[in-house]
């Protein structure tokens, strides 16, 4: 729309980072108030919750104020429909990207495309001053919605090639070699399972930058990426449906896209937290104009810090996000099978039939997939799902199927996805993959993740 602003490549790329710490959170709080009087005028989701919970988005002059307003999750954006969209958009064709369902439902974002260009270029940003660069050679796993998703100019001048995490190891490897990659970006667990086989064998591939991302990493992947890859890792904090969170810079600090995105910390009923503390990661998006997530509840834990990086950024900092610790499952043949590999199995069935899911490790050879269906069920999609599942684990595995009405929540309020129920006695006292996990735990979370 005509009224819709925009920073330039220049901006995100040169401009910002150079700019004081002042400067960025007055241009953001200034999009931020032109943003919350468009979703009040145009986005009927907001108009409405807000109307219900008497806020008044033009009585909002800083981020400090944001916390008067109702936070939204991605229920919220799936059960509002065309109703979480600008409804001047009605019946145009936008760009889509689902995300993968890793706290149970999947959701569809819809967006411009300058919106995604904006997205692309805050990753390009977060790579480059780390010393990346647009024309090395890049492999990325990624999900199948990001390779189709390149600019003009980035397919001009990107030397980018893109590997699904379904892919075989073998072939992961060929690839590394082929490509002769110098930078690796894409999922924790795939990358840290791909480190790992390559120090099973002995080998090593040197790279100029291990970027890895969605997904807690712990100081075992770090190390084990560290040793295969013989670079630091640079983390990098994120969501589908908001692109990069924060992302670690030459001296380990994670910085917050303060330039295009507002990152709250906060307790249980939104209110901020304590500077240091730990709470709920909440964000608002300051461009998503399209399909606005204001508030949007990530359901991850980190803390927000005090202090000036000595790399010199005016980026905010946060700490790593401590929740969300992953299990790896062990099939009947011994292997390590990552949990981004369950989240991708309906990538290409059609559709995405289940809203909520979880799937229970009962033995090493047997588990019970639990969903709640989506509104537009397709028994097809989901066998599909549930054939790969059984493809990867081997024929020994046992695998039922069963439609619930809910999926449960843990006694600490928190929606889990992978849920095991091997016992440490079977293996020694404690499970291999739990004494490696157990080393990048804090105590409070080894005891509340189970």
């Amino acid at each position: 729309m005509n009224d819709w602003q925009f920073p330039s490549v220049i901006d995100v790329l040169w401009r910002n980072p150079r700019r004081s710490a002042d400067e960025i959170r007055a241009r953001a709080d200034e999009q931020l108030r032109r943003l919350l009087v468009h979703a009040g005028e145009h986005v009927p989701l907001y108009r409405n919750l807000w109307k219900k919970h008497g806020f008044d988005p033009r009585g909002v002059r800083t981020a400090q104020d944001l916390c008067a307003a109702p936070m939204v999750d991605k229920n919220a954006i799936v059960e509002a429909g065309d109703d979480a969209v600008d409804s001047r958009l009605a019946g145009q064709p936008l760009d889509t990207m689902s995300t993968s369902g890793t706290s149970g439902r999947s959701i569809t974002i819809r967006r411009v495309p300058k919106e995604m260009r904006l997205t692309r270029r805050s990753y390009l940003r977060s790579l480059m001053l780390v010393g990346g660069r647009p024309w090395h050679r890049t492999l990325t796993m990624a999900s199948t919605w990001l390779a189709k998703k390149k600019g003009v100019i980035m397919s001009l001048i990107a030397r980018a090639q893109y590997i699904h995490p379904k892919t075989p190891i073998d072939e992961q490897i060929r690839l590394l070699h082929e490509t002769r990659a110098q930078y690796l970006i894409g999922q924790t667990g795939g990358l840290y399972l791909l480190a790992a086989e390559l120090l099973r064998r002995g080998e090593t591939f040197p790279l100029r930058i291990v970027g890895p991302t969605g997904a807690t990493l712990m100081p075992m992947m770090r190390q084990a990426m560290r040793d295969a890859f013989k670079a630091e890792p640079r983390d990098l904090y994120g969501a589908v449906e908001l692109g990069t969170v924060s992302w670690q810079c030459r001296h380990g600090s994670y910085h917050v896209d303060a330039d295009r995105m507002v990152v709250e910390i906060v307790d249980e009923k939104g209110r901020p937290v304590p500077m240091g503390s730990a709470g709920q990661v909440v964000c608002t998006s300051l461009y998503g104009y399209t399909m606005p997530l204001i508030r949007y509840k990530l359901l991850d834990v980190a803390s927000m810090l005090p202090g000036k990086c000595p790399c010199g950024l005016p980026f905010p900092m946060m700490g790593p996000v401590q929740g969300r610790i992953n299990d790896f499952l062990p099939t009947p043949r011994g292997e390590l099978v990552s949990p981004h590999y369950l989240y991708h199995v309906f990538d290409h069935a059609g559709s995405h039939p289940v809203k909520e899911w979880r799937i229970i490790q009962h033995a090493v050879d047997r588990m019970t997939y639990e969903y709640v269906p989506e509104t537009s069920f397709d028994p097809k999609a989901l066998e599909h799902g549930m054939n790969v599942i059984r493809e990867r684990f081997g024929p020994e595995l046992k695998l039922e199927v069963r439609q619930v009405e809910s999926v449960p929540m843990t006694p600490n309020g928190k929606r889990t996805c992978i849920v095991s129920e091997l016992k440490p006695d079977d293996f020694g006292g404690m499970r291999p993959w739990d004494r490696r996990a157990a080393a990048g735990m804090s105590a409070d979370l080894a005891l509340t993740s189970e």
